[in-house]
């Protein structure tokens, strides 16, 4: 996860013998790589890092999101897969135009989704997975019960939102 001494210094990449693997934080990266030695799929190890990403960078990417996948498949072709969730049944031209500015504020009930990227795992991964689920999941599940040192990007993130969560108390006692 990262170098030893100061733990906020990330590892700029990891290295593998017979495959490649690009993420935004090594640890996912490590267990990707992990996932595809194991003989998993390019999707297994896909699922297998966001899962981690969602726990140890869950400002970018978690359960609580939507996913959008592009395959390509070994004669070229391009698969693609939209895993957004549905908007608020309340969402309509109408209501947006009669909000403030006739747009839909960044915190509000109508800017969110129903989250599909679960949904969107289990489907590509009936799909073109090889490795069971609860293999893909398990190092994102041990270190979310473990606990793990935040790395910059993480650190940098929640600092930014702390006025965020302190403006609302019940936040705030967190």
């Amino acid at each position: 996860m990262t170098r030893q001494g100061d733990p906020h210094q990330q590892q700029k990449g990891v290295r593998a013998a017979n495959c490649m693997v690009a993420t935004g934080h090594p640890l996912a990266a490590r267990t990707a790589i992990r996932v595809l030695e194991a003989g998993g799929s390019a999707v297994d190890a896909a699922i297998a890092a966001d899962a981690i990403l969602g726990v140890v960078e869950p400002m970018a990417t978690g359960i609580g999101g939507d996913i959008l996948a592009m395959l390509v498949q070994p004669g070229g072709d391009a698969i693609t897969y939209n895993g957004t969730g549905r908007a608020p049944m309340a969402l309509t031209g109408d209501r947006i135009e009669s909000l403030p500015g006739g747009k839909i504020p960044e915190r509000h009930p109508l800017s969110t989704t129903t989250p599909g990227v679960v949904r969107g795992w289990f489907d590509l991964h009936q799909r073109y997975g090889r490795l069971p689920m609860a293999d893909l999941l398990a190092t994102a599940i041990a270190t979310a019960e473990a606990g793990f040192a935040v790395g910059p990007i993480c650190a940098r993130e929640w600092q930014l939102f702390e006025p965020v969560l302190q403006s609302d108390p019940t936040s705030a006692v967190l």
